[in-house]
């Protein structure tokens, strides 16, 4: 599958230097499968804009089956984890966040960011517990070039702490979502 014959918006997730892995990755992977997906947030990396699918609505088996081949795992590790972290099943989203933040390439950062302006908690705890894992170089120019997303993620774990865990977290900075937010320089 030619990054030519990928439905624009979802090509447009990856930089420039990984479509091509990603065309190949999908026309093996994904070929004849029912995915669907909601663009999302436009950010910027490296200088190139990436759009983060909101949601992705795809088989589960077919990514989990795919990360246990050693070839996905050496070359499209970060392409699958990225899709994962987009995905409907939130227990699925937060392992692949977890192991996002185990050391893959800075063009993930805003996989690893967006669930801080989410509803799914435990997500958010993985976040802090492996915040000092992140490059911080990377997440100052990530922050630098993306002041709205921040705003908007610090707006929406605001929303999320105040609508559904007040009662647990009664001050804001107890919230792990938010105490991870205040850590953006």
């Amino acid at each position: 599958m030619p990054t030519s014959d990928l439905p624009l918006p979802l090509a447009l997730a990856f930089p420039e230097s990984r479509r091509e892995a990603f065309a190949s990755y999908a026309g093996h992977w994904l070929a004849n499968e029912a995915l669907t997906f909601t663009p999302g947030e436009t950010v910027r990396v490296a200088g190139q804009a990436l759009t983060l699918p909101r949601r992705i609505n795809l088989n589960r088996r077919k990514l989990v089956d795919s990360w246990g081949c050693d070839n996905v795992q050496r070359e499209h590790a970060d392409l699958v984890l990225a899709l994962g972290s987009r995905h409907h099943d939130g227990y699925y989203r937060e392992s692949c966040v977890r192991k996002l933040l185990a050391g893959q390439p800075s063009w993930t950062l805003p996989y690893v960011l967006a669930p801080l302006g989410e509803y799914v908690l435990e997500i958010g705890e993985a976040i802090l517990d492996g915040w000092d894992m992140l490059d911080s170089g990377a997440l100052s120019s990530f922050c630098a070039d993306n002041p709205a997303l921040v705003d908007r993620l610090r707006r929406r774990a605001t929303s999320y702490w105040d609508c559904y865990y007040r009662t647990r977290f009664p001050r804001q900075d107890d919230y792990p979502p938010w105490q991870a937010l205040c850590r953006l320089p």
